[in-house]
């Protein structure tokens, strides 16, 4: 499965795999000198076992971001007339009436951005493709609604 990401949060991506790794290298350490001040009774060690607790699921994590990154592919956004990775769609709910931008990141929204949602999630997908003008049926949970697309860009 191709992972499509903008270029700033596939940098913020690695960030955070360098940081796993400084953070497993951190704990290895603790579990060395937990076992060096009593390495005749470690099984008893509180700090030894859970040091590699923590180094196994920070490992999981950081094996889980690596392949994300094995299968990342870079997006560059361009505005057009339809809604796509890097857009920022403004939608309408034709029911209420209440406006919300949304930006469209990719498989991971990183960089912070307060309206992001991923490509992946179900509005993004919803919305993927759709025009100024265009409904689309949004179905999140038990709740469908309508949303109109005001504005892309």
């Amino acid at each position: 499965m191709t992972c499509y990401f903008l270029q700033a949060d596939y940098d913020a991506l690695l960030e955070r795999i360098e940081d796993l790794r400084e953070k497993i290298k951190d704990r290895y350490k603790t579990v060395v000198e937990s076992a060096e001040q009593s390495s005749e009774t470690w099984h008893d060690n509180y700090e030894h076992e859970e040091g590699q607790r923590q180094i196994a699921m920070l490992g999981q994590r950081l094996e889980s971001l690596v392949a994300v990154v094995n299968a990342a592919e870079m997006v560059t956004p361009e505005v057009g007339d339809q809604v796509d990775i890097g857009a920022r769609v403004t939608t309408e709910d034709v029911e209420s009436g209440e406006l919300r931008t949304y930006a469209i990141c990719g498989f991971m929204c990183l960089t912070g951005a307060e309206d992001a949602i991923s490509y992946t999630s179900p509005i993004a997908k919803s919305l993927m493709g759709a025009k100024v003008g265009e409904i689309r049926e949004i179905t999140t949970g038990p709740t469908t609604r309508s949303l109109r697309i005001m504005k892309i860009e």
